[in-house]
């Protein structure tokens, strides 16, 4: 990994494939690379790939570039948030801020009109497609993947916005403001339909609450969107 090439793997057309059923130590190796290249820093274009890719792999960029000093706490930021997935697969929704969305299956960009792309008479030899729901981006723009939906709702902001079951589901802790301090560990509870304390809820209901932690004690309670 020390002798990683990203000029040549850019080079090599490889940047944007995408690695959904990854192992974490899959992950790991095929990040701290990434990580490494974009510490010793470099021209916005190359930095903005090296994000892409990283988002290729998983969702929380910002938490491994924001807060990883070593090679060892971006294989921990990995591990914690890889902890307790249920896999890329993941249930989620889009919802389109656009009428429409166009999508050039060459090049694979999208955007909100077909002339983004070239002119009217250009278009009759471009192959581009176009949708009005967000059922239909996942199914045939990103092939179910919550990673690759991701990396497109970062590159062309104000076409769609991904909504995950914690997006949701953040939008219903009307006990716990976004922004406050957790007095406690807080839970996402599908019977309660909202963020709760183990305090807040009997005892039966305890156990169907470990695996959906939302934000530990003393941490700030995150706004829908974060």
């Amino acid at each position: 990994m020390d002798n990683f090439d990203l000029k040549k793997y850019l080079a090599e057309g490889r940047l944007f494939k995408e690695e959904n059923n990854l192992s974490v130590k899959d992950k790991i190796e095929a990040i701290v690379p990434l990580w490494k290249q974009y510490s010793q820093g470099g021209d916005s274009f190359t930095l903005n790939q090296i994000v892409r890719k990283i988002g290729s792999y998983v969702t929380y960029v910002d938490d491994i570039l924001d807060n990883a000093q070593s090679t060892e706490d971006v294989a921990k930021i990995i591990i914690k948030n890889e902890k307790g997935s249920t896999g890329s697969q993941q249930q989620y929704s889009v919802e389109l801020l656009v009428p429409t969305i166009y999508f050039n299956v060459e090049t694979g960009e999208l955007a909100k009109s077909p002339y983004a792309f070239g002119a009217e008479s250009e278009l009759e030899d471009m192959d581009i497609t176009s949708y009005s729901n967000g059922e239909e981006l996942i199914k045939w723009v990103f092939d179910g993947s919550l990673e690759k939906a991701k990396s497109f709702e970062r590159e062309y902001p104000g076409l769609f916005k991904v909504v995950t079951r914690n997006s949701r589901m953040l939008r219903e802790y009307s006990n716990y403001k976004p922004g406050s301090i957790a007095p406690a560990d807080l839970y996402y509870s599908d019977k309660h339909g909202k963020l709760v304390a183990l305090d807040d809820v009997d005892d039966k209901y305890h156990d169907s609450l470990k695996n959906w932690l939302v934000v530990r004690k003393g941490d700030k309670v995150p706004h829908p969107e974060d």
